[in-house]
């Protein structure tokens, strides 16, 4: 998937389902519920997206302007706020995906077989990327899930990310097998805001052509808000490292660039493809870990994302539980 936006346009770098929102009626109240303009509930639902991303990538930048863990005999605890701002990135996300299947329904609110088939075929478009958010989030959820900071690093260079943590067969503690293929790997923060944005955008296309089945597209400037802050995230995200973690060199690849023109305009370059190979954190001498496990005061036997290489500075910590 590629897509391709200019600054210079009616509708400049806002997601393409904005050319549509304006024309559909406030959904008609249920058993006395009464609910927003479909703009109104698309205006909120990508705003909390984007501003949670907003959080996670200022996190990013602090600690990647450090260059070295400030303290790795500590494990990974000073990362663990981009963790915690990063799992609200992750809840609205899902909010987001519901939020915007909900859309595609009340754009077919006066036919009811044709609001299920819609909402039916929304869901199948954006199967690959909602299965993975809803597996974390509905871990995170009901079975006692955690987020946990895991760190490759460097002496020049500090690669942060997470998993998603769980219980395996044996009874370890690790990343989630439900989450991460065989209870084993990581998420590296690098690929992950990158992954968010591009769906942003493309959830926002194929909602687009559930909404063009219905009106034409608007023509003119509608009354949403500027572009302004999907391109200061986009910008930001480009101060990121853009080194995924050694097991996401496989699948598609999250690609975010802006390129400014000449004239002053601004053009938004969004990917997601395998057509392009991301540049990996490769595993072996001086490569170090940062681990840690929060006690649950009665589990013993855990598991790190990846197989431990022997070697200086590797830290697997397990801190006592929080009161």
């Amino acid at each position: 998937m590629k897509l391709i936006l200019r600054s210079d346009t009616p509708h400049g770098l806002m997601p393409s389902a904005y050319r549509y929102m304006d024309q559909f009626q406030t959904p008609p109240a249920k058993g006395g519920r009464a609910y927003r303009p479909i703009l109104g509930i698309y205006n909120l639902s990508i705003s909390r997206c984007l501003d949670a991303l907003a959080q996670v990538i200022e996190g990013l930048i602090e600690i990647q302007a450090l260059k070295m863990p400030p303290d790795p005999a500590q494990g990974t605890e000073w990362i663990d706020s981009v963790v915690d701002l990063h799992s609200e990135c992750l809840l609205a996300m899902e909010s987001h995906l519901d939020d915007c299947s909900a859309i595609a329904e009340a754009a077919f609110s006066s036919d009811g077989e044709i609001r299920a088939r819609q909402s039916k075929r929304f869901k199948s478009m954006t199967k690959g990327y909602d299965d993975r958010i809803g597996r974390i989030v509905n871990h995170l959820k009901h079975h006692h899930g955690r987020l946990r900071g895991f760190v490759f690093h460097s002496s020049r260079e500090c690669f942060p990310g997470y998993y998603v943590e769980g219980v395996a067969e044996d009874g370890s503690v690790g990343p989630e097998p439900t989450v991460h293929k065989g209870g084993k790997g990581a998420f590296s923060f690098a690929r992950d805001v990158r992954l968010h944005f591009v769906w942003i955008y493309f959830l926002s296309e194929r909602l687009a052509e559930i909404l063009a089945a219905r009106t034409e597209p608007c023509t003119r400037t509608v009354s949403h808000p500027t572009d302004e802050k999907f391109l200061s995230v986009a910008r930001r995200m480009e101060l990121i490292s853009s080194s995924f973690f050694p097991d996401e060199a496989h699948g598609s690849t999250p690609v975010v660039k802006v390129i400014e023109a000449a004239d002053g305009s601004v053009e938004l370059l969004l990917r997601y493809s395998t057509d392009e190979m991301p540049r990996r954190v490769r595993r072996g001498p001086g490569l170090r870990i940062l681990q840690n496990w929060r006690s649950d005061g009665v589990t013993r036997n855990w598991r790190l994302p990846y197989p431990w290489m022997d070697g200086p500075d590797n830290v697997a910590v397990i801190s006592p539980p929080k009161r």
